[in-house]
């Protein structure tokens, strides 16, 4: 895990996602919006962190999927896929109740942008988002790029923990 690659795939989310988003919420039904909600109520009652990976993504690509083409369907896809290590992060690190209801409260305002059909302020909320995100993680490496390396004693016997690859 690197900050060029944060920023990179950031960058490219970035002149995406917002447009997309903002052409998408002009799409939306109510079922869409329904749909939205529910994706938003996972998320916040998701029991692991793989549940909420999960629906992380369901909801961002319920977000925008109404304006994509098949082709930029996989770019954001790649992008996306991409970015799940690093994202991860943002779901381990606090993973307590403060933590979830601020993931849930930053998701509440991509949503409440969409059911305003602003294409101005579906555009900013998302790019919001996507810079917060993007701070939050490179915060994160930072952080762990400061902490001292582990004695090579205890390197050593977290090898031996391991089971052998068969």
């Amino acid at each position: 895990m690197n900050r060029d690659d944060v920023v990179g795939i950031y960058r490219l989310r970035l002149l995406l996602e917002p447009e997309l988003a903002a052409e998408s919420a002009l799409l939306l039904t109510k079922a869409g919006l329904t749909q939205l909600e529910s994706i938003l109520d996972g998320l916040r009652n998701a029991a692991t962190v793989d549940k909420r990976m999960a629906m992380h993504r369901r909801f961002h690509l319920a977000l925008l999927q109404n304006a994509m083409t098949d082709w930029e369907l996989r770019v954001w896809d790649y992008l996306y896929t991409a970015n799940e290590r690093y994202a991860r992060l943002l779901f381990t690190v606090d993973d307590d109740t403060k933590s979830d209801s601020n993931h849930f409260y930053l998701h509440m305002q991509l949503l409440v942008a969409a059911q305003s059909r602003s294409e101005e302020g579906i555009r900013l909320a998302t790019t919001q988002h996507l810079a917060r995100n993007q701070d939050a993680i490179l915060s994160l490496l930072d952080e762990e790029a400061a902490r001292p390396p582990a004695p090579v004693s205890q390197i050593s016997a977290a090898r031996r923990r391991r089971k052998p690859k068969v």
